[in-house]
């Protein structure tokens, strides 16, 4: 299984006509996106590389909360983004204090789990 990526809304600032990407010639979209994760969560992260969704150079990508689609509790879980690996990590769902921010474990099961995303970049 894989996860699943849903464009939510999407929003472009600026038209200019340079190739070249600046703040001031080149357009910036900001695209809202929900991950739905998988049966098996794989070691370091989930691939997830936004050009393959209408981004030519990534600035950021922002989680913006975690949810889940199911009535079933799918535990205290957090999302961070690795721009260098273009990976969705999670981190959380332990009881103790101490364990709070750990990477999940390899295999887990985050079908029931999704993930908001708000990402800024160049679209050309």
């Amino acid at each position: 299984m894989t996860i699943a990526v849903t464009n939510l809304s999407k929003n472009v600032i600026g038209s200019g006509a340079s190739a070249s990407p600046s703040l001031s010639s080149s357009p910036i979209a900001i695209q809202f996106f929900k991950v739905q994760m998988d049966s098996s969560y794989p070691t370091g992260g989930e691939a997830l590389d936004f050009t393959n969704h209408g981004f030519k150079t990534v600035l950021a990508v922002i989680p913006a909360g975690t949810g889940s689609d199911s009535t079933t509790a799918v535990g205290a879980w957090g999302a961070a983004y690795d721009h260098a690996a273009k990976k969705l990590q999670i981190y959380g769902g332990a009881t103790t204090a101490s364990a709070a921010f750990n990477e999940a474990p390899t295999t887990t099961d985050l079908h029931k789990l999704f993930v908001y995303l708000v990402v800024f970049g160049y679209t050309r």
